[in-house]
């Protein structure tokens, strides 16, 4: 249905993101039904706007004694519940785009053709896009300069996808802060006294824990063209 997806970052495309379920934390659905209700509201809006210009026409054909067709109505309804629903389908990421955090950047645009939509062959539809913001910058004088991003996966009427990662900039590598806790999670047992839970916490969240857990993860190079790279350290990086 949709055309090839160039890769990003390796193997870091936008399906391979998003099948990471275990580390993808999902914005609330309420507000995509809540665009979609406003979305079919506008519809039936434009239709209706458009119903009106056809009655104007069909009186002022009257006035002129010319008869009009019985359809003209109905066409004209259709025409702007069509015409409306093309023109968000064309614009509908530069609406999502409006929302994201100020220093957020789009990195990828994915564009497709579907058959159903003919006009997608004249031009291409943006179906999927990514977005990247920086979260902070953790300094860790092993690894160099770590930046904490949000990769934003958003695909129309469905709910964006927010995957925390972390990027290595002197090393140009990328590593997912989930991957260890979720391999864990089918090995650590539960605590059994509070206050040694707390005591844990406490200690995974000291700088050298940090450190140490920045260390343990699993870097994955990447490309110096890479767009992710360039957007979150710099087109300056080599």
């Amino acid at each position: 249905m949709y055309t090839n997806e160039p890769e990003l970052s390796g193997s870091f495309n936008f399906r391979a993101l998003e099948a990471l379920s275990y580390k993808v934390k999902t914005n609330s659905q309420a507000n995509t039904g809540k665009e979609m209700i406003y979305e079919f509201i506008a519809t039936i809006s434009a239709g209706f706007a458009m119903a009106g210009f056809a009655l104007i026409i069909r009186h002022i054909l009257k006035l002129l004694k010319t008869p009009s067709p019985k359809w003209l109505i109905p066409i004209f309804a259709g025409i702007g519940m069509l015409g409306f629903q093309i023109h968000q389908e064309y614009h509908w990421h530069e609406q999502q785009i409006e929302k994201l955090p100020k220093d957020a950047q789009v990195i990828k645009l994915i564009e497709g053709k579907t058959w159903f939509r003919p006009w997608s062959y004249v031009k291409p539809q943006v179906i999927r896009f990514m977005a990247v913001a920086t979260d902070k910058t953790i300094s860790n004088p092993q690894l160099g300069s770590i930046k904490s991003i949000n990769i934003y996966l958003f695909e129309r009427r469905i709910s964006t996808k927010i995957v925390p990662q972390f990027i290595n900039c002197d090393s140009q590598t990328i590593a997912d802060p989930f991957e260890q806790q979720h391999s864990q999670e089918t090995t650590d047992q539960p605590a059994t006294d509070s206050a040694s839970a707390n005591t844990a916490t406490e200690s995974s969240n000291s700088p050298t824990a940090q450190r140490l857990a920045l260390s343990e993860l699993n870097w994955h190079p990447l490309k110096a063209t890479d767009p992710l790279l360039k957007a979150v350290c710099g087109t300056s990086t080599s």
